[in-house]
């Protein structure tokens, strides 16, 4: 596309764009580098890197003066809140091509996107994932910096996919992307509230702005079908984003649209009334919580068009979303379990999905807690640990920046017993393994299906699945 018919300039150079680009790394030549103030850098520095590496113009927030006599950059008023109408005209607005489901939520997000995409593969119906487990065509997860990319790269791989035959996507909307506009210019089929909880009140700084940004989903970009948690206080409370029409999903009777009677936790079986049939169905996954992720997962690919007798099929074929509540080692004397559970209410809801087995022995719970995020959900998260489990480990997480002495001793202030503290994760690994008792279940929460531990910034390998796989070998040989 030219140039002046993208952000509608006939005084702009007479030039062929081919992608926009936030990220000069990712620039081409050809491309157009879009400079904006970020929270680490600001675009605006990088304006002569981008044009040397051949951008063929620059597009900059007008209000800053940039002491620069060249026609290749461009001020535009408003650029950021243009960026999401930009990348769709540029890329032929992939997404309105596209079946297009997207899950907020506090916890659950990766986990309904992830049955919501098997089910449709399993209807035969090629579907990409865009969230924590990265951007991706089959269940193998891939590497991510952000929940949700920004809006110039997922208008980008939303091309790319619909050009390559997807026919639906489903995508994490994280409140993150919300508040900063990495969703704009998206068309969204269907909508998917999980819950609401306590996190990222380091960013949001109160529970009332969190859940603002969350609703943007569904204030702004007001999908076809609204899907949510009917047994969620703090989701029910917004009745005027659950208009006619909306569909909540309960597991525990409350009057709405699609309700579900857990027959059994682990496998979970469950039996389901929808508007589209009544059913029973027979999972591979664990714990109670899932049953609301597996009934919002059945409501996103019904409202899709799916039949239901066919979704029900599907949805008996699921497999376990890696790194939650994720079994490691077969045949063990003892059960461990991977969970990413890292905030109050997921890790209790670990806990609780744990426990609703009839394993006799005890249960560890090792686990830590993110540097740089919400310093007020340790203590939380210990006081859950400490009430609920038999043992507690105290580790580190992704201390990130911060000291994972310091983070650990914020845990501490919730514990009124004396866990175990070991800020060496590998090390805390290694001893839950090898201290447990033949029958005990120890649950590793916190990382999941990471591949990395953050400390000081850099990345260094780290699975919490493969440390306990290697323990549980160690153990066994012993």
């Amino acid at each position: 596309m030219n140039l002046r018919t993208l952000i509608n300039e006939p005084a702009a150079p007479d030039v062929m764009v081919h992608n926009l680009t936030l990220d000069t790394r990712a620039l081409e030549p050809g491309d157009v580098f879009v400079a904006l103030p970020g929270a680490e850098h600001d675009g605006r520095d990088f304006i002569e890197p981008a044009l040397a590496a051949g951008a063929v113009a620059v597009l900059t927030e007008s209000g800053r003066e940039l002491n620069r006599d060249d026609e290749r950059v461009i001020s535009v008023s408003g650029l950021k809140g243009e960026l999401g109408a930009l990348a769709n005209r540029l890329y032929g607005s992939p997404s309105g091509d596209l079946k297009v489901v997207a899950a907020t939520g506090t916890n659950g997000k990766t986990s309904v996107v992830d049955l919501t995409a098997q089910m449709l593969r399993r209807t035969g119906r090629k579907t990409g994932t865009i969230g924590t487990l990265g951007m991706r065509l089959d269940q193998k997860p891939t590497e991510t910096r952000n929940t949700t990319p920004d809006c110039l790269a997922l208008h980008r791989q939303l091309r790319q996919w619909r050009d390559h035959g997807v026919e639906c996507v489903a995508l994490e909307a994280s409140s993150h992307a919300l508040d900063q506009g990495r969703l704009d210019g998206l068309t969204v089929d269907v909508g998917v509230f999980t819950n609401l909880s306590r996190d990222h009140l380091d960013y949001h700084h109160s529970m009332d702005a969190y859940c603002e940004a969350k609703l943007k989903l569904f204030r702004e970009f007001e999908p076809a079908s609204r899907i949510y948690n009917a047994d969620d206080k703090a989701v029910i409370a917004h009745a005027d984003v659950w208009r006619s029409g909306a569909l909540g999903v309960s597991v525990v009777g409350a009057n709405a649209e699609i309700s579900i009677e857990v027959v059994q936790a682990i496998p979970l079986v469950l039996k389901l009334r929808t508007p589209w049939g009544d059913g029973r169905l027979r999972t591979a996954l664990s714990g109670r919580f899932n049953a609301f992720n597996v009934g919002a997962s059945m409501a996103a690919i019904l409202s899709l068009g799916v039949d239901f007798s066919e979704a029900l099929a599907a949805a008996e074929a699921l497999e376990p979303v890696v790194g939650r509540l994720q079994a490691v080692g077969d045949g063990t004397d003892i059960r461990v379990i991977v969970d990413y559970a890292h905030t109050p209410d997921a890790l209790e809801r670990a806990i609780c999905a744990v426990k609703e087995t009839d394993n006799a022995g005890a249960l560890w719970v090792l686990f830590g807690c993110g540097g740089d995020r919400d310093p007020g959900k340790r203590a939380e998260m210990g006081t859950i640990a400490c009430r609920f489990a038999d043992r507690v480990i105290v580790t580190s997480d992704n201390p990130r920046s911060e000291s994972p002495e310091a983070i650990i001793d914020d845990i501490l202030l919730g514990c009124d017993d004396s866990p175990i503290v070991e800020a060496d994760r590998a090390a805390a690994i290694a001893l839950a393994i090898a201290e447990a008792k033949v029958g005990d279940t120890v649950l590793i929460a916190g990382k999941g299906h990471e591949t990395y531990q953050e400390i000081a910034g850099v990345r260094l390998p780290f699975n919490d699945a493969e440390r306990a796989a290697q323990h549980l070998q160690q153990r066994q040989a012993a």
